[in-house]
């Protein structure tokens, strides 16, 4: 074997880990330390001394163009020089940085948590880029504090209610739905409302998509009319995208419509109410670390309850979630809020006493 063949594996591993360093560096204004790439480089298994980073950077940085900073270290030792590297903000071609593990882990945590709110174009054009994410955190090292490559196993989002799986949603209807949304444009759409036989044919202006646990609604107004509903997408069984664009609305706008609806928690038309409840059991407890409003007020009640008094939109959702106490929670004020939780108690116990 010639000197020269022994060499190109050497060569080889040369070149790659040089690749991985010039990934390793950020787009500005982010900068990394040359501790931060030799420590990074041992990650994934390249025995390279600090020095030899420092100068295979300054010499691929003549090359390609990547910025440094920092001064050589005076101390009496002999010591690599203390710098930090980065690309400029605006940099192309075989110039421009790989995908870090930064922008990976980001694309990883789309495609998992907007999925369903992203237009099928989008996603489908990013399908690269996922694969690549994929990789690149699977080339990230494991070791403690030196790598992004388990953050997306280690979060995970959980519902505070009862689990419920996804309705179906017909691909070829969203996909319609999304473009129209898209481009603001209009859609023609059989709408089968809830308790319908059959569904109706109605023109659609797509004006905004909301998630609301696994429900995705559409936000729209219909023909030329300006009121403005919730169409759940599930219920849509056919759709046609059309030519003309969308009407809309005289000063719509999706973040005032949806506080306007109280976050879609289904307001009842009544307003804000002042509520006064009384917990029992530490069933309330939770409320001292995250209120209802901004002027709740807490205390103890003489027998030994907890008195909650707050100000808060009315709303279905509001009922819901107090029925979920049950016994451990008296509505005292508003007066009609207390009577129709009492008669849905007395409706329970008789429907529970009659078998």
């Amino acid at each position: 074997m010639t000197k020269a063949s022994r060499k190109r594996p050497e060569n080889g591993k040369a070149v790659e880990r040089m690749l991985e360093m010039m990934s390793l560096l950020p787009r500005a204004p982010a900068w990394i330390s040359t501790a931060q790439v030799h420590e990074r480089l041992k990650g994934l298994g390249y025995e390279v001394d600090r020095r030899t980073v420092v100068r295979d950077l300054n010499k691929l940085s003549v090359r390609f163009g990547f910025e440094r900073r920092g001064e050589a270290e005076v101390d009496g030792k002999r010591t690599a020089p203390s710098y930090a590297w980065r690309w400029p903000a605006k940099c192309s071609g075989i110039g421009a940085p790989a995908m870090t593990e930064i922008e990976a882990l980001t694309l990883t945590m789309v495609r998992e948590h907007l999925d369903t709110l992203l237009p099928p174009m989008v996603t489908e054009a990013l399908e690269p880029q996922f694969a690549r994410a994929e990789e690149r955190l699977r080339k990230s090292p494991a070791a403690k504090g030196s790598g992004l490559r388990n953050w997306a196993s280690s979060v995970r989002v959980v519902q505070p209610t009862q689990p419920l799986l996804r309705p179906h949603v017909k691909h070829v209807v969203r996909d319609v739905i999304y473009l129209a949304l898209a481009s603001r444009s209009q859609f023609t759409g059989w709408y089968r409302p809830r308790g319908a036989e059959r569904a109706k044919e109605m023109l659609f202006n797509p004006l905004g998509l909301v998630m609301r646990g696994q429900v995705t609604y559409l936000v729209a107004s219909t023909w030329e009319y300006d009121d403005v509903r919730l169409y759940p997408l599930h219920r849509f069984e056919r759709a046609v995208g059309e030519d003309g664009p969308r009407r809309e609305p005289p000063g719509f706008d999706l973040q005032k419509y949806l506080a306007e609806q109280n976050g879609l928690g289904f307001a009842t038309g009544r307003g804000n109410i002042k509520l006064r409840l009384l917990f029992r059991d530490h069933a309330g407890d939770h409320l001292l670390e995250t209120p209802l409003s901004e002027d709740q007020v807490v205390c103890d009640a003489a027998d030994g309850r907890l008195e909650v008094v707050a100000t808060v939109p009315e709303t279905s959702q509001l009922v819901w979630w107090l029925l979920g106490f049950g016994e451990y929670v008296e509505v005292r004020e508003p007066k009609h809020l207390r009577e129709m939780l009492r008669d849905s108690a007395e409706r329970t116990t008789a429907q529970y006493a009659s078998h």
